[in-house]
């Protein structure tokens, strides 16, 4: 029996080692993205702009970019430098004198309100209870964002103070230059390169320098050009 079972394990062992992870690929919006720190900068005050956040009503708040609509919100005038491109933040949130307990839960603007809480609170004298996490945003190139965050209070109503300390956003575009030599160019030595973007294709220069064209396939395997901007 206990030859088996080592047996049994060692042959999970190897299945685990020879099944590879799923990754998502570098470039998508909404996963493995790349992290840019900020010093620490106030996003939302309500104490100075809005007032308390009522119990079961909601508020929208801008994130990004660096219009005058952070005032509104109690927040630094001119925004904290996160980009239009950011689909997350890490964000400190603070319930700031809370009428009784409650709790805020805090979503992308136009997504759906999730059923967990990004922090509790209690009114107890003198305590304002905070918590930092990753907060996903509106994600611009999948939809319309005319705001970045929504806030709900639940039970009771409180004050809220937000700042961020960073952003993630999706890899930028990867420029390889080969230099001036006549035969520069990106060699692929082994494998395929791979675009699973439905519709996207591969934009090259024409050889007059000034106009780029799209070459994609069709599903009938069809290769056809189109003109595009050249990037």
């Amino acid at each position: 029996m206990k030859k088996l079972l080592v047996v049994v394990m060692a042959v999970a062992a190897v299945a685990c080692m020879l099944v590879p992870p799923a990754f998502a690929g570098l470039g998508d919006s909404s996963a493995d993205l790349l992290f840019t720190p900020v010093a620490p900068c106030r996003i939302v005050d309500t104490r100075v702009a809005g007032g308390r956040i009522d119990a079961g009503t909601q508020r929208n708040f801008y994130v990004v970019g660096a219009a005058a609509n952070f005032a509104s919100q109690g927040g630094t005038a001119g925004g904290c430098g996160i980009p239009a491109g950011a689909t997350a933040v890490m964000i400190n949130y603070v319930a700031v004198g809370p009428a009784g307990p409650g709790d805020l839960r805090a979503w992308p603007y136009g997504s759906t309100m999730p059923n967990s809480s990004v922090i509790n609170y209690a009114a107890y004298a003198g305590l304002n209870l905070a918590n930092g996490l990753v907060q996903p945003i509106c994600d611009s190139t999948a939809t319309t964002c005319t705001s970045d965050l929504t806030v709900q209070a639940d039970v009771s109503s409180t004050h809220l103070v937000a700042d961020v300390m960073g952003y993630y956003q999706k890899y930028p575009g990867v420029n390889v230059a080969g230099g001036l030599a006549a035969d520069a160019r990106l060699k692929v030595v082994t494998g395929d390169i791979v675009s699973t973007a439905q519709g996207n294709g591969l934009i090259m220069k024409a050889s007059d320098g000034a106009n780029c064209f799209r070459i994609t396939v069709n599903n009938a395997g069809a290769l056809s050009t189109s003109s595009v901007t050249c990037p």
